[in-house]
């Protein structure tokens, strides 16, 4: 026999066949030789009419229908009863050997060019009737769509899409469960599932779409579409593993009481092995039959250990290291100031050293505290000035040095001394910075050069404590030019009620009368000291006739002063280059009264002596200059009780 090259040649060869096995009988072999012609090609309408004879139930319907495609009025044919014939040999005569392979080929094209045009017309009036339905054959979840438009095979499929989006996976990590629900694994989206069944046939060029509409009306298709979403298998892994995830604890130094110190052992960490976890999710989806009942399931996830990046073992041969290093604090002194520091805060004790070698210098730790050192005792020179109202100050302000901390010098030193484990105090210079020269420096007021307290706590009342306040009053900004006298009397002037004194006590003839401002000799006592201590020389002090014990609460007997308007006084002479600027401070709380006398300060060192000679006190005031006197003065007080 000889075979055609054309697809429909090799379908009729196959049809004609399995006629001829029909006639025999060969039921069998003609229904496999038919269904192999109508998949070759689908328009052979006697073909499918014959294999619809085979069949019987929904096949059977399948096959007429596919019959009726190219003969709308097909009908199944009844099997032959009885084998037909075989037709006598009559032997060809020579004509007839000419005239037959004309007449096959005529006979060819008039069945070739018939096909196609059947086929042509048959293939319209189908697409036309499923122009918006799904072809026959097509089920999704064990349902049938054929037929269905889109949005009805929608709505058919919902319940049980809805029924599988609601089942869960039991997920198990180790001793902890999960539930995870299907739908935060795929879209169950019943929209998307008839969008894919309605393209089933509908891919491809002509010749594909047809095969596929034959194939799939024999053998039906699956419009499961219920593939993993990558990103939703992402997010649930995600969350899986933030559920379980514990990040790995390196062992560590931890302080005992004592301050001493231990290793406190590493603990692993625990993670989601990503990729199994993905593979075995997987598998688990492809194995569901997605046809049967809606169903959850189970499934094991592996975890994997996390190491921890330092062990107990690794610390062990630097515990003596660290606890012989930070044994003792380290203590700074800066700026008259002692602070107290915990060395451990300052090494690195992430970093192991060398065997025998000290834990390194945590340099961003002491690059902080250097830092916060420097913010706090940093200050840049500040200028004097003074609001000067004749010889009185009313508002002033000495000028101040610049002080900074060398901070790399300060690194280095404190740097030595964690490494070094020494007890000593690490001393921190500033650099100074001289004020420029402004108002008090052109007075020649640059520091304090004396100062004198007393307290009168042990005898005080409202009156006196006023008078105190009031006599204060009158020397506070006061400026005393160079070379001149200060007298007491003649700074405090008239004692009135206007000024702001009370009636007190004083000594007169032997006995303590009241008086207009008594309590005022607290001043004068309080600023004979600071002219004491300031080196100054004073031409005129009286002690008073009594010891008075609150005048030596805070100083020996003879470093009291009296005075009286008219009677005796305390005279100071200013000897210095410069003026001097006397500022008091009286604090009614604590009971105190606090004279500083500011000029040009010479470096003077002044120390007293007191004693007794003939029955009086004597207090002596001795001046060194470079560690030699250069000057003593004596003052006698005769007290009569």
């Amino acid at each position: 026999m000889t075979v055609a090259a054309s697809s429909q040649f090799y379908a009729t060869d196959y049809a004609r066949e399995g006629l001829l096995a029909l006639q025999r009988g060969q039921y069998r072999l003609s229904r496999a030789l038919l269904t192999k012609s109508v998949q070759l090609d689908p328009t052979l309408a006697e073909a499918w009419r014959w294999l619809g004879a085979l069949h019987s139930g929904a096949k059977r319907a399948i096959c007429l229908q596919w019959a009726q495609r190219t003969q709308p009025h097909a009908t199944i044919p009844r099997l032959p009863h009885v084998k037909v014939a075989q037709p006598a040999t009559i032997a060809p005569t020579p004509s007839m050997v000419e005239a037959r392979p004309r007449r096959r080929m005529r006979r060819v094209a008039v069945v070739v060019g018939g096909a196609m045009l059947a086929t042509t017309l048959a293939l319209g009036g189908f697409e036309l009737a499923y122009a918006q339905r799904v072809y026959p054959g097509v089920q999704a979840f064990g349902q049938s769509l054929s037929g269905m438009a889109q949005a009805d095979a929608a709505a058919a499929i919902q319940p049980t899409l809805t029924a599988w989006s609601g089942k869960n996976i039991i997920v198990n990590l180790g001793d902890q469960q999960a539930i995870v629900p299907l739908n935060q694994l795929a879209n169950f989206d019943a929209d998307s599932v008839a969008q894919q069944a309605f393209s089933i046939g509908r891919e491809g060029n002509p010749f594909q779409r047809i095969t596929t509409q034959g194939k799939t009306w024999l053998n039906a298709a699956e419009s499961n579409v219920m593939s993993l979403d990558a990103r939703r298998v992402t997010s649930v892994l995600n969350a899986l593993e933030a559920s379980i995830k514990r990040e790995p604890v390196a062992a560590s130094f931890a302080r005992n009481d004592d301050g001493s110190w231990r290793i406190v052992p590493e603990q692993p960490g625990i993670m989601l092995d990503r990729t199994a976890a993905t593979e075995l999710l997987q598998q688990w989806w492809s194995a569901v039959d997605w046809n049967a009942a809606p169903h959850g399931g189970s499934i094991d996830l592996a975890l994997q250990q996390i190491p921890s990046p330092r062990t107990a073992a690794q610390l062990a041969p630097y515990l003596e290291t660290l606890n012989r290093q930070t044994a003792q604090p380290l203590v700074v002194n800066i700026a008259g100031n002692s602070t107290t520091f915990d060395r451990s805060t300052l090494l690195d004790l992430k970093t192991m050293p060398s065997m025998n070698a000290p834990f390194s210098t945590n340099d961003a730790a002491l690059q902080l505290l250097v830092s916060d050192l420097a913010s706090q005792y940093d200050r840049a020179p500040q200028a004097s000035y003074v609001v000067r109202d004749g010889n009185r100050a009313r508002d002033w302000r000495l000028g101040q040095h610049g002080i900074m901390l060398d901070q790399q010098a300060a690194m280095k030193q404190l740097s030595a001394a964690l490494q070094s484990g020494e007890s000593a105090p690490v001393e921190l210079a500033f650099a100074e910075t001289p004020p420029p020269a402004s108002d008090l420096e052109a007075l020649g007021i640059t520091g304090i050069v004396g100062r004198g307290n007393s307290q009168f706590a042990s005898y005080s009342s409202p009156n006196r404590d006023a008078n105190v306040v009031a006599g204060g009053n009158e020397f506070d900004g006061l400026l005393v030019p160079p070379g001149e006298l200060l007298s007491f009397t003649g700074t405090v002037g008239d004692i009135t009620f206007d000024e702001g004194y009370q009636m007190g006590e004083m000594i007169s003839g032997g006995v303590v009368v009241p008086s207009l401002g008594g309590g005022i000799c607290q001043v004068s006592t309080t600023l004979f000291r600071a002219a004491f201590w300031a080196g100054l020389p004073i031409e005129e002090r009286h002690n008073h006739d009594w010891r008075l014990p609150w005048y030596e609460v805070d100083a020996p007997a003879g470093m009291d002063a009296t005075i009286a308007l008219g009677g005796p006084d305390l005279k100071i002479r200013n000897n210095t280059a410069g003026y001097l600027l006397i500022d008091v401070e009286t604090d009614t709380v604590n009971k105190t009264q606090t004279f500083t006398i500011y000029g040009t300060p010479n470096q003077q060192e002044v120390s007293m002596i007191d004693g007794y000679s003939g029955g009086a006190i004597v207090i002596t005031r001795q001046i060194k200059q470079n560690g030699a006197v250069v000057q003593e003065d004596s003052w006698t007080s005769y007290y009569s009780q």
